[in-house]
């Protein structure tokens, strides 16, 4: 109530204006969800690549060690990166 006036006031005075703002706001939120789902993968592919270098290989367990902290991701999600970069670094076989 920032402007000084009762949210169900407004939207009857103003459903489009108010609409367009719910509109925007769901549009905002979902970008900056797609955002952060990507830096959380990103974040997942570095600690996996990371992991290898030093000689262990990138498992889940391991890569959630190094985080400390929530993946970001679902865990099915970043159990698809690392076949991916698994693949990639030849640890596993495609098919």
């Amino acid at each position: 109530m920032r402007v000084g006036y009762d949210s169900c006031h407004l939207r009857s005075q103003f459903p489009d204006v108010i609409r367009a703002i719910a509109e925007r706001y769901a549009g905002f939120k979902k970008s900056q969800s797609l955002e952060k789902k990507k830096d959380a993968v990103a974040t997942i592919r570095s600690i996996a690549l990371h992991l290898h270098s030093n000689g262990e290989y990138p498992s889940l367990k391991r890569v959630k060690k190094a985080l400390n902290g929530p993946l970001g991701v679902v865990v099915s999600e970043a159990g698809a990166v690392l076949r991916e970069v698994g693949r990639e670094l030849g640890l596993i076989k495609n098919g």
